[in-house]
């Protein structure tokens, strides 16, 4: 039996990767209590925050709270992590937008910042510590809750697949990642349907 630390266990793509577990011990856990989980085997880090805003109109916590969940609480963690426990192997969701930018360049700015430091990081002989970078996600909270309806519909007809990417299918990257792939390290996985 092995134990799975997951942030942000209530987006969807946490709750789809949780489905594909069996006999796994999953603790959905809040970043700022992570020193009490150092030892577990896997780490799952799906921790967001977008504001519908452009940076220079957010306010003052806005900014503070993206840069915090989107990046140093992240990196805060990881590193105590790794410090640690030996054999730990990490998955943190990046974003597409990390390369590509976003209407919050903020969330941008730090979503790919939080991929330089996945790629970067020294790590022990036995650790991993791997990014997926989904792009537009249909069926979470995050692409729902938008309310460029319009925009989004037509950034779906001009995408090469016709559609974006589910929350399912995140999720088994993240296993495959975790559970059979410990030679993919320091890697971001972009997941864009070939939308470049």
């Amino acid at each position: 039996m092995s134990d799975v630390i997951i942030t942000g266990i209530r987006s969807n793509i946490a709750l789809e990767f949780v489905k594909l577990l069996s006999g796994e011990t999953v603790h959905g856990i809040r970043v700022e209590d992570i020193d009490e989980y150092l030892t577990a085997d896997r780490y799952v880090f799906c921790q967001g925050f977008l504001v519908p805003k452009r940076g220079t109109d957010q306010s003052v916590e806005e900014q503070y709270k993206s840069e915090y969940i989107n990046y140093s609480s992240i990196v805060e963690a990881v590193d105590k992590i790794m410090l640690i426990n030996p054999n730990a192997r990490v998955c943190i969701l990046g974003s597409e937008s990390g390369y590509k930018g976003s209407f919050d360049d903020n969330y941008a700015h730090w979503k790919m910042k939080i991929h330089e430091y996945i790629e970067s990081k020294e790590l022990k002989p036995n650790q991993q510590l791997v990014g997926i970078a989904p792009s537009i996600v249909e069926d979470t909270a995050m692409t729902q809750n938008r309310t460029d309806l319009d925009n989004l519909n037509r950034r779906r007809e001009n995408h090469p697949m016709k559609r974006f990417l589910k929350s399912e299918e995140v999720a088994r990257m993240i296993y495959t990642l975790l559970y059979e792939q410990p030679y993919i390290n320091r890697t971001i996985i972009r997941m864009h349907g070939g939308e470049v």
